[in-house]
């Protein structure tokens, strides 16, 4: 809804929480009813918001996201050597 990912981002995403899932012992079937159900329930959500309050949440995930970035940055540098 706020154009940060394409399809194909979207879909690598979901790959990637699913491979991670299923590692952790999640059924496969059982992700992508949660993931289906969540996203239809997402989109649901999106449509029914006004444009003045879409645009402040993708603004703010806008923030959230780059601010992850620079987090994972920051503790990139700061991980300890292997031993």
């Amino acid at each position: 809804a706020c154009g940060q990912h394409d399809q194909a981002s979207l879909g690598r995403m979901r790959a990637g929480q699913r491979a991670e899932m299923t590692a952790g012992g999640v059924d496969a079937d059982g992700f992508d009813t949660v993931w289906d159900w969540a996203r239809r329930h997402a989109e649901d959500n999106i449509a029914a918001q006004p444009p003045e309050e879409l645009e402040k949440g993708c603004a703010r995930l806008i923030e959230m996201e780059e601010e992850a970035a620079r987090m994972g940055e920051v503790m990139q540098q700061m991980a300890l050597p292997p031993s």
